[in-house]
């Protein structure tokens, strides 16, 4: 007669469930405070109250579930012959898989896109502005693509081309990680779980129909971690790992956090690193320091001299920058980081459990869990120093790469562990319970508006001074869908909430009429409320334009530029600055870059002209006022006083130009005849 299996390893299993449900516990905490600084752990706070009930049942059901579901399992796995077509049947599962998650990709999209840049992005695609970002111009190309292929530009088409990019990526995905969970394990339920783990990681929400430019980067970096880990096994050349690579750094320039990982896969059992693992331990300490050094230095270069980097990653300490109290070393930037982990590997608690009690020198020992420890840190130091420039709630989508490497981690070592079944099928069902119980309802809750309004409305309190600008994205939605009365009250709300942006449009209407001295100092108590404020730092720039104050304007311009790279009026004020100075190589590139962002600038068309008209560039010159007088409604004097400047400039061809032009805006006889009479070569 068959024995049941024993409970001689209740220890680990008690282990497991403990982590399991002080994880749970972790929920139940956000639900009691969804304000607080939960973000990574609230979703349930914000289901209605059946669904609440439902999920809190589910989670506390499914451990005592599960712990009997893998005593079966491993009851049946030692008593009961192998089942012939074990591979057959994994793929009949894994297609099933598929079918199902692209079904709930179609059915559950995204519905409102106040995370990230979703609703600028929907703008900037509908109006055929093409990609202005150069750090994301390969996934831009492609969703411009896939734009193109629909047909007449329109919002509807925009959103249609972004969701096909998200499910496809999602599909992408699935494929790859069931093919790879077919090399890894030969246990028909080792493969369907892994592939399960990975699936429901939290960086999943962006494959239902999530509307941003990263849903194909994360494909490409599930795709490197499972390459990657199948090269370090040598089940699978190194070199193919290297096309993901590739394909990350195309679609985003934080593709650049897998190069490190690259290196070991490429070099892990060659020279130089043969050697350096054989170094004695103070020689490595050394060396490390060293490195270590090297790379708080470069950090510190970068940070303190030029104003991009400065704003790209977060201060040691605070500075007179900082802002929410967001910098390397606060509370709130630690928990963020935790929260974000949380949110994309919930049974991290589980694995840690399982790695303090266990194998871990036979894992980081060895080539494939160094590699995914080394691509974790990487990813997981960009996260770090990187400034969540909306704030980690709102910019969760970006960073979730780090959750990738976590999670194949995870499941890999916890699958990985051989001749004890029931622990690995317990500790692994139960990751992956805690996976579903968090997606889930993050997918309802961007499913549904007045869900996802509510989490967003919580991300703007919570980071309100990055947020500044978000209200206007939900006063759009309400007017959209023709609530006046909720539109009307955002915009009450933003009004209330911001003293700086009223500060600076008093200072406007000032600099306006004159009043420059009175204009510069509403400004600087605007940038004393919010120090990173950059329509303050831009009029305070044009103050000192005005003033002839050329190098305290640049100076103020590259801290503007600093804090949104993107601006096409800063960039044209500090092409302003560079003609005023008469660096007009530098001002026609400004200008051009400027207008490349936003074509629409008069200011820009017009000081694109004057660069030419300095540069004794007649045919730039006539062609650029051309544009001007088609797409802007210039006044006749402007082109009055371009045809002396012209002359002056001996530009004869395009003083006739801006001659006609004033003409044809109804210049009078006898400014037409002055003019003659001064410059007889405009009437021959």
């Amino acid at each position: 007669m068959s024995r049941k299996p024993s409970d001689k390893n209740n220890p680990e299993q008690t282990r497991h469930l403990v982590m399991y449900y002080v994880t749970i516990g972790l929920f139940l905490i956000g639900l009691a405070l969804p304000q607080a600084r939960t973000w990574g752990f609230n979703w349930w706070a914000y289901q209605p109250t059946v669904a609440q009930a439902a999920l809190i049942l589910i989670a506390i059901a499914a451990g005592p579930i599960l712990w009997w579901w893998s005593r079966r399992t491993e009851y049946s796995q030692k008593h009961e012959p192998p089942e012939s077509g074990a591979l057959s049947s994994y793929w009949l599962a894994a297609t099933l898989t598929l079918v199902v998650s692209a079904a709930l990709y179609i059915l559950f999209p995204s519905r409102t896109h106040f995370l990230g840049d979703g609703y600028q992005l929907l703008s900037h695609m509908a109006d055929q502005g093409g990609n202005i970002k150069s750090w994301d111009i390969g996934a831009s190309f492609v969703n411009n693509t896939v734009f193109g292929l629909l047909g007449s530009p329109s919002r509807e088409a925009a959103l249609t081309a972004y969701r096909i990019v998200a499910v496809g990526s999602g599909l992408i995905t699935l494929i790859v990680i069931a093919v790879a969970s077919a090399r890894l394990f030969e246990n028909r339920l080792s493969r369907f779980l892994f592939l399960l783990g990975v699936v429901t990681g939290g960086y999943a929400l962006q494959f239902f129909g999530y509307v941003e430019n990263y849903a194909l980067f994360t494909a490409a970096v599930i795709s490197f971690a499972l390459l990657g880990l199948l090269a370090a096994l040598g089940k699978l050349s190194r070199w193919w790992a290297v096309l993901p690579v590739v394909a990350a750094c195309l679609l985003h320039i934080f593709g650049l956090t897998l190069l490190p990982a690259l290196v070991y896969l490429l070099l892990f059992d060659r020279q130089p690193l043969v050697g350096l693992s054989q170094l004695s331990k103070s020689r490595k300490r050394l060396l490390f320091a060293i490195v270590a050094a090297g790379a708080v230095g470069l950090y510190l270069y970068l940070f303190y001299n030029y104003y991009f980097f400065r704003f790209a990653f977060l201060p040691v300490v605070p500075d007179r920058f900082t802002v929410d109290n967001d910098y390397l070393l606060s509370p709130k930037h630690i928990g963020d980081v935790l929260n974000l982990v949380l949110l994309l590997v919930p049974g991290l608690l589980i694995f840690l459990a399982r790695l303090l009690s266990d194998r871990k020198r036979e894992l980081f020992g060895k080539p494939a869990g160094r590699f995914l420890l080394v691509m974790t840190l990487s990813t997981l130091a960009a996260v770090y120093l990187f400034n969540p420039g909306i704030g980690m709630p709102r910019n969760w989508d970006l960073f979730s790469l780090v959750g990738i490497p976590m999670a194949v981690l995870v499941f890999y070592y916890l699958l990985s562990d051989p001749g004890r079944p029931r622990q690995v099928y317990l500790a692994t069902s139960l990751a992956i319970m805690l996976g579903l119980l968090t997606l889930a309802p993050r997918v309802i809750s961007q499913h549904v508006p007045e869900t996802a309004i509510a989490h967003f409305d919580n991300y703007v309190k919570l980071d309100r001074t990055r947020n500044r600008n978000a209200r206007g994205l939900l006063i759009d939605y309400y007017e959209e869908i023709g609530d006046s009365l909720a539109a009307d009250r955002e915009h009450i709300q933003a009004l209330k909430g911001f003293p700086d942006a009223i500060l600076t449009n008093r200072g406007k209407q000032l600099m306006d009429a004159g009043k420059i001295d009175q204009a510069e100092e509403l400004f600087r108590r605007a940038l004393k409320v919010n120090p990173i404020f950059v329509n303050a730092y831009g009029n305070l720039a044009s103050c000192q334009i005005i003033q002839n104050r050329l190098d305290s304007a640049m100076a103020l311009l590259e801290i503007a530029n600093g804090l949104n790279p993107y601006s096409a009026s800063t960039i044209s004020n500090i092409g302003t600055v560079y003609l005023r100075r008469g660096e007009y190589a530098d001002a026609r590139n400004a200008f051009l870059e400027a207008l490349r962002i936003d074509s629409s600038s008069v200011t820009a068309r017009a000081g694109l002209t004057s660069v030419y008209v300095k540069l004794h560039d007649a045919e730039h010159a006539s062609e650029s006022m051309e544009v001007l007088h088609r797409t802007f409604n210039m006044s006749r004097d402007y082109y009055l006083q371009a045809v002396d400047v012209c002359m002056k400039a001996g530009l004869i061809s395009t003083a006739r130009t801006a001659f006609r032009i004033a003409v044809e805006c109804g210049a009078s006889r006898s400014e037409q005849q002055a003019l003659i009479g001064k410059y007889p070569e405009l009437g021959s």
